[in-house]
């Protein structure tokens, strides 16, 4: 097999998750053709995939200095860069990738994605354009130009994209019936299903009173928002499991801001729309009574499975200046068997679902959060919380406020470099300081 042959079948194996294959094939190339820059650079994502760490800086520099370059080469160093984080140097590999070769839709794809992850929205939005126009089927394309339009604000330009593009580059769920288009159903069902994570569950779940003036609603999600989703106005039933009840028409929850043609100036943005229930929150006020000072909560990361965790999640050493603040009384909300900071009281364990979480959360005088369920889950229940959001945020958060259309209670503290959160967590702690200072007064 020829050499090109070869790496593009390892690459081919690398994308279908089979690294074993992939991994032999590319090392099968290093020994037929020498220093070969894409099959080194495909090693240095398989090593970082599989936790070898130390291999992927010494396979990285192989690659720069290696006899084989072409666009493939650059396409695959720039992609390899982008893994470890390190967006600027991905950016020039990628460029590199873009004037050697034609103007592949996948490196433009990329440099959207590394551009956006430096924060140049405008320059992302312009090469996502591009490989669209190249490839109208390119649904990587399709999904990242959506969320870039709705980090631009421009929500009704980002929508169609962001749910097409999403559908056909994640596994559907496919339900039997006709999906629900927004008519109303006389007497009919509506099952909505949960089709992302737990914190885009509860943000679209603003919308379940607004289809409950069309039909009868039903959601299909994870057992742990059913508890809490029984306060949720409209709402007639929730679905754990297998099987579903019977419906008459079905929709993603994600869906919704594309048919009810969500703009800045139209979301639904009335809070509460969760409860906690009153009893369960009343009994950890009294858990907390002995507590000095604010009680507040606090995550530091998300699931580490997610593919942007490293990028949104603090190293809890960087909460140092917040965990410092005299007058509060720090209580985690961390999910996942984590150990908490010294000085952060854990109950988690104790906790079942997200209606407990929302019990805790109420008993709080303020949330402080990375942007996980919980931002969402404190927004929801109308209580104050504080994002540290780093700087190649998630649409939803936008540009350049430090409030959400979506929450009201909600107040950002923004990254201003990648990978930096010292700004954050320096602003996040003055403010805490002063709120401190107010409730001592």
């Amino acid at each position: 097999m020829p050499p090109l042959t070869a790496v593009q079948a390892a690459r081919a194996a690398f994308a279908a998750g089979e690294l074993n294959i992939a991994e032999a094939g590319a090392k099968a190339v290093l020994a037929r053709v020498g220093e070969h820059m894409e099959a080194l650079a495909l090693l240095a994502r398989i090593a970082h995939r599989t936790g070898r760490s130390r291999q992927v800086a010494a396979l990285l520099t192989r690659a720069r200095t290696a006899r084989h370059r072409d666009a493939e080469g650059f396409l695959m160093f720039g992609l390899a860069l982008r893994d470890l984080g390190a967006f600027s140097d991905a950016r020039v590999a990628l460029d590199q990738a873009l004037r050697l070769g034609p103007r592949a839709p996948e490196a433009l794809v990329t440099l959207g994605q590394a551009l956006r992850d430096l924060g140049q929205w405008q320059s992302a939005e312009a090469a996502l354009t591009a490989a669209l126009a190249l490839n109208p089927e390119n649904n990587l394309a399709r999904f990242n130009l959506g969320a870039v339009r709705l980090t631009l604000g421009h929500l009704r330009e980002g929508w169609p994209d962001l749910i097409a593009g999403g559908a056909a580059i994640q596994t559907p769920v496919r339900l039997p019936g006709p999906e629900w288009r927004g008519e109303t159903l006389d007497g009919g069902t509506v099952l909505l299903h949960a089709d992302g994570g737990l914190g885009d569950a509860i943000m679209y779940a603003r919308y379940v009173p607004l289809v409950a003036e069309r039909a009868r609603v039903v959601i299909a999600g994870p057992p742990t928002l059913q508890r809490l989703f029984a306060t949720l106005p409209g709402l007639a039933g929730f679905c754990g499991d297998l099987p579903l009840p019977p419906y008459d028409r079905h929709r993603a929850l994600g869906d919704l801001p594309l048919l009810f043609d969500t703009a800045l100036g139209s979301i639904p943005a009335a809070v509460p729309y969760l409860t906690a229930d009153p009893a369960a929150a009343a009994r950890w006020r009294v858990r907390m009574a002995g507590l000095p000072g604010l009680r507040v909560g606090l995550v530091w990361s998300g699931n580490p499975s997610y593919p942007g965790d490293r990028e949104r999640s603090v190293p809890p050493a960087a909460l140092a200046p917040i965990l410092a603040i005299p007058g509060v009384s720090f209580v985690s909300l961390q999910f996942g068997p984590v150990e908490a900071p010294a000085g952060v009281r854990q109950w988690m364990t104790e906790v079942r679902d997200l209606a407990d979480t929302a019990a805790l959360i109420a008993a709080l005088d303020l949330t402080i959060t990375v942007d996980t369920a919980v931002v969402h889950l404190a927004g929801a229940l109308g209580c104050p919380v504080w994002l540290l959001n780093r700087l190649n945020t998630d649409w939803r958060w936008l540009l350049g406020r430090d409030d959400s259309p979506w929450y009201s209670g909600l107040r950002q503290f923004r990254q201003t470099e990648p990978g930096d959160w010292s700004g954050p967590v320096a602003l996040a702690a003055a403010a805490l300081a002063e709120r401190a200072r107010g409730a001592g007064a």
